[in-house]
Parts: structure tokens; C-alpha cells; sequence
């Protein structure tokens, strides 16, 4: 559709509607199309507006930051997935609400306390654990934000700060809600129990057509055939291209990147910043008799505060310091008169010289960058070439022998990368992003070449797609019989587990159930729900911390297929709860229930202010291609 819409941008009935388009505005005025635009917020809180601009500039920005702090190509779908979309939308509505809060109070904050919160900033310590002017300019950088912008968010921030900490000064948890919950993570529970497997089951006698036939209506979606898609692929895959790096090319490339191929000289220096002349000339009258690090001790200071590292000459800002600290030999010492702030003392312990970069050990990296430029500038060309020739409806075949690509067509593929067989389609193996983007397409539009780290590009056009559709019952039969067999057993066994915890309650013991039942009676060590043995699931720890003790209950064993009947058998409460909470523990507990009160806070206020979502627009927003 795509192409035929390029095509017939270019006919004369389009170029005669678009006269007519032109025409309508000189008639009428440009301000009629215009005039009372409706509101295209996103969300919105008393007085305060978030665009989609805003919301989708603050999502990109996280996911940014997910991707440089994990590594990962953190996806849109995969912050779906997360939930991360309304997670930022709330935060973002909750920070405009506390703002109109510290109008209403007339708060702000003074210069003085805006530069102590930034010097205080750990992102912004340098290797000494002191501000850093260049470690804080780094980090606006990958912010993406300039100073003006960041102490004007700072301040926005430390004053929502200030109604936080006003709210939440002296709000404790209740010691008995601090005890409840301190119960239920360090309760300990000892438990006996007997496992009766499925297999234990007998198999029910074979149902008729009619038994099946109720037993598919009532699981009609189980049985139905996935989405399959018929798709042409063009690909280009680096190693066909043809291309290779003459010895000139690579001498060539080694004499333009020599300098930076080499390795500058580094020393390790020890600095000490004097505070006067005079303490500048007590040390180094004492270098005379004593070492650097001894004058150092003698003073008081911190070995990881003056040992500054291994540094390149560009890596020491003062000129004075520079000068002297590349001038000493290894082990010598010196003062500094003039630096910058004052007397600077300063050692040399460990100077590793420069290394020359010579052409053989340089050979392959500067083959596999040059390559990989005249890769990316090939595959730059053919991008626009293809795209022309899709834009002229060429068929992808004729494409493909055009510019030497390979044309794979692929009959039938689901979303999970297999054929109607089930076998998996060898095209798709592997490259989940290929398969993700071709189900991410409807039928008719080319998308977006698919391009993959080694350099390899596929272009995939959907020829046809084959919705899913519902397995007659015929088709479907063996696999509904063996459901409703599996079905029949689990009912039969889910009985047994209830009848043989009914009789527990007759008098009859857990051990005299496993003899009759011919199984072992199992049992499990104290545990809490933090430490309870992996075999456990959540589900079975929470069934288990729930029962009554001395009382029996039953819990699935997915893994095993198997019902357990269990009872707790002893119960067991830390000495630290019954005497109040480990200071540690109480302080978490704390911390979590002024987290708690204070949402609490401002989702009354919303309230109060009035809050509203475009959720239409918000759905729009997030939604993947495809998706739509």
C-alpha cells in the first residue's frame, strides 16, 4: 500500500486534489482550519499540564538509561511489558502535583543550599570522592540537559524534597503493624506431608463424541491454529559483497590514525595540596630527611586521597604541576610553589613510557574498521536503490537479481518462527528481531530494512496473512480427548488429596494416610517465606503460612504433577519479634510505610485538584507497530 500510495502521489488527480486543498485555505483562511483545537493534553492535575511530547521525551530518556546502565536493547514492548509507560505517567503527575503544592506553601530553595546539594551529589564525585567539574559536565551530557535546565529540575526537585520530609518527619510504623509484618517474614514453619502423584490416578474409561464435544465448547480457544504469514525476503549478507582492503589503503589508514593508535607515557603521581608558603617549605625541607608517604602520614592524610592514579599529560589541568610531575624521574619528589591553589606536593612512583603503535599489530583492527566502512557505505547505497525500485512496485524477485541479493519466499511462518509442521522455519532462526518486525506489519506494506549488528539487511514484503482459525472438531479430536483425560485426572486426584485431608481430621495421622496410601511421609525443616526450599512454589508457601497449625490442607506440586497433603506440624516465632524488631528490620518496615502514607498523600490531593488521563492518547502513544 505503501508503494502504490508513493506511485500515486505523482498523478495528475493528486496533484489536482491537493490545488483544490491550497485553494480551500486562500478561500475561507487559514485560521477557521485552526480555531478551537481541542485540548491534546496527555494527562493533567489541578492547573498543571503533561503533553505527549513531555511523556514521550521522559519515557525515551529512561529506556536510555535502562539500555547504558544493563547493556541491553531495552525495547518499547519490553517496557510495556514492565509496565513502565504507567509508571512514569504517575510519577510525572505526582511530581506536578507536590510543584503546585510548593506554590501553595511559597516554597524555595537558596543558592547556597542548590550548590551544596550538586557538590554533594555522589554522581558528580570524582576519583578523590570530591566534586568533579568534569565528572558533573559528563553527566549532564548523558542526561542530555544543559546546566540551565538541570538546576532548574534540581530545585523543582529538592523543593518537592522539602514537603516529603516535612510530611514524613516523625511518622513511625505503629509497633504492632511493625510486629504483623515482621511475623509474616520471620515466622518459621516445620511442616509434615504425603504426595499422591497423578500417575497414581487410573486413567478414566474413553468418553464419547458427545462428552468431548461439550468438553470443546468449553475450551474452544485452545484449539485453534496460530497466525501464519506468507512473506518474501531480500537479503544482503556482508560476505557477498565482494569487498576487500588493499595493503596501501591499510598503510594509509595507519599513518592518518598513527597518533592516536599510540599509546601516550603515563605516571602514577601522589599529591598533596599545602595550604601556605610556609607549609609549602616545611615539606620540602622534610623531603630531605624523610619520605613523601611518611611526610604524608605525619600530616594526617589519607593515602586515597593523594594518590591520584596512573595520568596522561592531558589529564593533569594544572600547568605548574604538569610541568614538574613529567619532568621528575621515578621515585622523585618535589613542591610545587605556584599551582593553582596554592603549594602542591608531588612524587612520581611508577612511570610507564609511551608505545609507539607499529603497523603489523595494527593491521587487523584497521582491516576490520575499513571494511566495515566500506560495508556501511554500500549498504547506504543499496537501501536507496531498493527503495526506489519498491517505490516503482518492482516484485521483490526481479529486485533481488537487479542487485545481486538473495530472495527467499517463506510460504507459511508463525510468531514463533515455525511452519505448519511445526518444524522451525531456518530463515528465521535465530533472528528474533527479523521475526518480531515481520509480525509487526500488516499485510501490503514493505517495512523498514531489518539490519543486524554483522551488517547483513533484510527487506521483508507480507504477501498474504492467514488469520487464526478455529480447528474444527474432527481435526482437533485427539488432542481434545487427551485434555479431557488430563482433566478427569487432575478432578480425581484434587478428591483424593481433599478425602485424605478430611480424614486427618477423623484422628487418623499424616503417617497411618502415607501407609495405607503406600507413599512416604515427607517433611520439611523449619523455614520462613523468604528461605522455604526452591521445591516450593509461591503459591504452596502462601497456602502453607495461611493453614491453621495441626491443621491439614492440600497444595499442587506442579513439577511432580502431584497433590500434597500437608500439616503444619510446629510453628516457631524469633525471640526479635517478640521482643520488638532488629533496628535494621524496623527501619526498613519504617521507611516502606512512609512511602506508603505519603503516596497516600498525594493521591489525595489529585483528588482534591482533580486528575485526569487521555487514556486513548496514552494507548496511541505506547503502542507498537503493528499494534495499532
Amino acid at each position: 500500500m505503501l508503494r502504490f500510495m508513493r506511485a500515486a502521489a505523482n498523478t495528475f488527480v493528486a496533484k489536482l486534489l491537493l490545488l483544490l486543498l491550497v485553494g480551500s485555505f486562500l478561500m475561507w483562511g487559514i485560521a477557521d482550519f485552526v480555531r478551537e483545537r481541542p485540548d491534546t493534553s496527555l494527562a493533567s492535575v489541578g492547573t498543571e499540564k503533561v503533553t505527549a511530547s513531555e511523556f514521550q521525551q521522559t519515557l525515551t530518556t529512561d529506556i536510555q538509561r535502562i539500555n547504558r546502565a544493563t547493556g541491553q536493547n531495552f525495547t518499547l514492548e519490553q517496557a510495556q511489558a514492565f509496565g513502565l509507560p504507567a509508571r512514569i505517567l504517575a510519577r510525572i503527575l505526582a511530581e506536578r502535583t507536590l510543584d503546585q503544592d510548593t506554590k501553595r506553601f511559597s516554597l524555595s530553595i537558596s543558592e547556597t543550599d542548590m550548590v551544596a546539594s550538586i557538590m554533594a551529589d555522589p554522581q558528580f564525585a570524582g576519583i578523590d570522592g570530591k566534586f568533579d567539574r568534569r565528572q558533573y559536565e559528563s553527566a549532564l551530557r548523558n542526561l542530555g540537559m544543559n546546566e540551565t535546565s538541570f538546576v532548574h529540575n534540581r530545585g523543582r526537585q529538592l523543593q518537592r524534597q522539602m514537603i516529603a520530609e516535612s510530611y514524613m518527619a516523625g511518622l513511625g510504623m505503629p509497633k504492632l503493624l511493625q510486629n504483623a509484618l515482621g511475623l509474616g517474614f520471620m515466622e518459621e514453619r516445620k511442616i509434615a506431608s504425603i504426595s499422591i502423584p497423578l500417575t497414581a490416578i487410573p486413567r478414566p474409561a474413553p468418553p464419547t463424541d458427545d462428552v468431548l464435544k461439550a468438553h470443546y465448547e468449553t475450551t474452544k480457544t485452545r484449539w485453534q491454529t496460530p497466525e501464519f504469514r506468507n512473506v518474501q525476503l531480500l537479503s544482503f549478507m556482508p560476505s557477498d559483497a565482494g569487498l576487500s582492503v588493499s595493503d596501501a589503503e591499510l598503510k594509509a589508514a595507519f599513518e592518518a590514525q598513527k597518533a592516536t593508535l599510540s599509546t601516550p607515557e603515563i605516571r602514577r603521581i601522589l599529591q598533596i595540596v599545602l595550604p601556605d608558603a610556609k607549609a609549602g617549605e616545611t615539606f620540602k625541607a622534610g623531603l630531605a630527611s624523610k619520605s613523601f608517604t611518611q611526610l604524608a602520614e605525619a600530616r594526617g592524610e589519607d593515602p586515597d586521597s593523594f594518590d591520584l592514579g596512573f595520568l596522561t599529560k592531558a589529564d593533569v589541568l594544572d600547568d605548574a604541576v604538569r610541568a614538574a610531575a613529567f619532568s621528575l624521574k621515578e621515585g622523585e619528589s618535589i613542591v610545587v610553589p605556584n599551582g593553582k591553589f596554592g603549594p602542591v606536593a608531588i612524587q612520581v612512583t611508577d612511570i610507564e613510557p609511551e608505545k609507539s603503535a607499529d603497523f603489523e599489530s595494527a593491521k587487523a583492527d584497521i582491516h576490520t574498521a575499513l571494511l566495515k566502512k566500506k560495508v556501511e557505505t554500500q549498504s547506504q547505497d543499496l537501501e536507496k536503490q531498493v527503495d526506489d525500485s519498491l517505490a516503482n512496485n518492482e516484485p521483490f524477485a526481479d529486485i533481488a537479481k537487479k542487485f545481486k541479493l538473495t530472495f527467499t519466499p517463506v510460504e507459511a511462518v508463525d510468531k514463533m518462527g515455525l511452519a505448519p509442521d511445526g518444524t522451525p522455519v531456518a530463515v528465521f532462526s535465530g533472528r528474533d528481531e527479523l521475526l518480531k518486525a515481520t509480525f509487526n506489519v500488516a499485510e501490503g506494506f514493505e517495512i523498514t530494512p531489518v539490519k543486524f549488528s554483522d551488517g547483513a539487511i533484510v527487506w521483508v514484503n507480507i504477501a498474504k496473512i492467514m488469520p487464526a482459525a478455529q480447528q474444527p472438531f474432527d481435526v482437533a479430536k485427539p488432542q481434545v480427548t487427551q485434555s479431557w483425560i488430563l482433566q478427569q485426572q487432575f478432578n480425581a486426584l484434587q478428591k483424593k488429596a481433599d478425602d485424605i485431608a478430611a480424614d486427618t481430621k477423623s484422628g487418623k495421622s499424616l503417617k497411618e494416610l502415607a501407609a495405607r496410601e503406600r507413599v512416604k511421609l515427607g517433611e520439611l525443616a523449619h523455614f520462613t517465606r523468604q528461605n522455604a526450599p526452591a521445591a516450593l512454589s509461591e503459591a504452596a508457601i502462601s497456602t502453607i503460612f495461611s493453614s491453621a497449625p495441626q491443621q491439614s490442607a492440600v497444595y499442587f506440586d506442579d513439577k511432580s504433577q502431584s497433590a500434597v497433603v500437608f500439616s503444619v506440624v510446629d510453628v516457631r516465632v524469633p525471640a526479635a519479634i517478640k521482643d520488638g524488631l532488629p533496628s535494621e528490620q524496623a527501619a526498613n518496615f519504617t521507611r516502606q510505610y512512609q512511602d506508603d502514607v505519603f503516596g497516600s498523600y498525594v493521591l489525595a490531593r489529585q483528588s482534591i485538584l482533580g486528575a485526569h488521563i487521555n487514556q486513548p492518547l496514552l494507548n496511541k502513544l505506547v503502542a507498537t507497530p503493528g499494534a495499532q
